[in-house]
């Protein structure tokens, strides 16, 4: 694909909450190309790049751990209640603009990440 064809196809999958640039794209690419999962030819003047087949492999791999991951109904219930929390930020975009309620969701989202891993480094130290 091109990399718009790549910056489309991810905004798609995520239901136009996620837009990607080409800032966060091409480095990305770059890194794929360097470990060999990424080809890049040109067509019609333009870069089109492609899964190797190792990138093939790894994709799969991917997809599988994920698939597997999520399986679990409770894994499942967290990453749906995360994905309505992109929703929610993504509807009231527009208030985000102003700073001070920015700064204000920023700091809840921050203690919300911290909170959660005491509690999960908590649970970690009684396994160990």
């Amino acid at each position: 694909m091109h990399v718009y064809e790549i910056m489309k196809t991810i905004e798609t999958r995520f239901n136009g909450v996620y837009k990607p640039s080409p800032g966060s794209i091409y480095p990305v690419l770059k890194s794929l190309i360097k470990e060999g999962s990424v080809t890049v030819v040109e067509k019609d003047g333009k870069k089109v790049y492609k899964l190797t087949e190792d990138g093939e492999q790894k994709w799969a791999e991917a997809k599988a751990h994920v698939k597997h991951f999520f399986s679990n109904t409770n894994y499942r219930r967290l990453a749906s209640e995360l994905f309505d929390l992109s929703l929610v930020l993504y509807n009231y975009r527009s208030k985000l603009e102003k700073p001070e309620v920015f700064h204000d969701v920023d700091l809840v989202l921050m203690e919300c990440r911290k909170k959660i891993e005491m509690i999960l480094e908590d649970h970690n130290k009684e396994v160990s």
